[in-house]
């Protein structure tokens, strides 16, 4: 595979090499999250509680390997740009080594002590006891789960948005078809899910590993053990911001969950129905994320900082456009949308409120989210945590609270789209400051 210079290369086409094919990738995760609980829901109720709780736990796994991903994409892109492809390699055989040590730590953590992590998120009778069939063949996929992650970052971190994507497609379509295989047709109920999930990330492990260790990647390694501690150092540095960011989103929505519920379990749902979908809309901003990160590492990398500069905006703009797509979307099909999960004249009511107040925000997200990848890229994760902090917690949630007490669930909704622009407002005097 030939290296490509995408500090030569058109700003929008660059953003569109790298961010299309990332989003069509995550498209196929989400799919297969939507297929994955549809056969665990025909087995139950109790079987889907397990694995929604075991989630939580998950959760926290996965911000470990966004704090080590974020420092390793900054170095790499770095690296490339400057064409110090030695380098290159070399930061990413560290993140293998690190994100492997880490994976080993939740991967202990969840068999030996799953049925105690389980209890204390909340799980009852049965729901323990398929917590712990499918916690412990989870947790052994960690170590696979981890080191794809790595992949994926150092493939798309040298402009390769194709390969990871080609990767996650094998891997989660061959999840999806051993699904059902190994739930009814061997027999094995949860672990069979896990099994599935599991074997699959060890699919695109394989091919991941292949391809960079034979020379037919761009990112190339060989298989010497040799542990550089300062640049694992310097990655969680960078890192650990973007960690403390995620961590700080996480309490905010389990905040915002417990004051909307205080409205009634309606609300909750209409809350719930948009959420969802919502995750949906914004896979192509995380595309965007992923390129802006990316191509400004690469510029910054050649010493081309007003080309770093430019690539974030033209990403912000792009964002803009497709969130403005959404918007119109959500607020024109609000009750076609909400009706088509719940039919519930309340859910429906709450729902469709919901859509209306938040659409209109979302332009900001659209705004916000892109620009955060030039922090990321440049590999100063400071702001966007910051940013989070102040629009979060010193806004969205003590705004919640008053609002809700004069409106509503009304109030709720509007605090929380309200958060993005205030998010972006703040984003955007801190990249203006440069």
């Amino acid at each position: 595979m030939e290296k490509t210079d995408f500090t030569e290369m058109a700003i929008t086409k660059a953003i569109q090499y790298i961010a299309f094919p990332s989003m069509v990738g995550m498209v196929f995760t989400a799919l297969y999250n939507v297929v994955d609980m549809f056969w665990v829901g025909k087995l139950g109720y109790e079987q889907l509680a397990a694995v929604a709780i075991f989630g939580i736990f998950f959760e926290f796994a996965i911000i470990f390997n966004e704090v080590v991903g974020t420092g390793s994409m900054a170095l790499i892109a770095r690296h490339y740009g400057a064409k110090n492809y030695e380098r290159v390699n070399d930061v990413v055989k560290q993140t293998l080594f690190l994100k492997f040590f880490i994976a080993l730590i939740f991967c202990f953590i969840g068999i030996f002590l799953v049925k105690s992590i389980l209890v204390v998120l909340g799980a009852q009778g049965d729901t323990i006891v398929y917590g712990i069939m499918y916690g412990r063949t989870m947790s052994f996929g960690f170590l696979f789960l981890l080191t794809g992650a790595t992949l994926f970052t150092a493939m798309r971190g040298v402009g390769d948005a194709r390969t990871p994507m080609k990767i996650m497609i094998v891997s989660n379509v061959l999840n999806m078809g051993l699904d059902p295989l190994f739930i009814f047709g061997f027999n094995l109920g949860i672990t069979g899910a896990a099994a599935a999930t599991v074997l699959s990330q060890m699919t695109a492990v394989g091919i991941g590993i292949f391809l960079i260790t034979t020379g037919r990647h761009i990112v190339k390694i060989d298989t010497a053990i040799n542990i550089d501690l300062k640049t694992m150092k310097t990655m969680l540095s960078i890192g650990i911001p973007t960690g403390v960011e995620t961590f700080i989103r996480n309490i905010a929505n389990m905040i915002s969950i417990r004051i909307i519920a205080g409205f009634g379990m309606t609300v909750v749902a209409g809350f719930q129905i948009f959420a969802r979908l919502l995750g949906f809309a914004i896979i192509p901003l995380f595309g965007l994320v992923i390129a802006c990160s990316t191509l400004v590492g690469h510029n910054l990398g050649a010493g081309k900082p007003k080309k770093a500069e430019k690539t974030a905006l033209k990403s912000a703009y792009m964002g803009a456009i497709s969130m403005v797509m959404v918007g119109a979307v959500y607020f024109v099909f609000s009750h076609d949308l909400v009706s088509f999960f719940n039919s519930t004249k309340d859910v429906v009511q709450a729902g469709v409120s919901c859509f209306r107040i938040i659409s209109p925000f979302l332009v900001f997200a659209g705004l916000y989210y892109p620009l955060s990848g030039a922090f990321f890229g440049s590999g100063d994760t400071k702001p966007p945590m910051v940013i989070t902090f102040l629009a979060v917690f010193c806004f969205q949630i003590p705004v919640m609270v008053a609002a809700s007490r004069i409106l509503g669930p009304d109030g709720v909704f509007l605090a929380f789209g309200c958060s993005f622009l205030v998010g972006f407002c703040i984003m955007v005097v801190w990249f203006l400051r440069g």
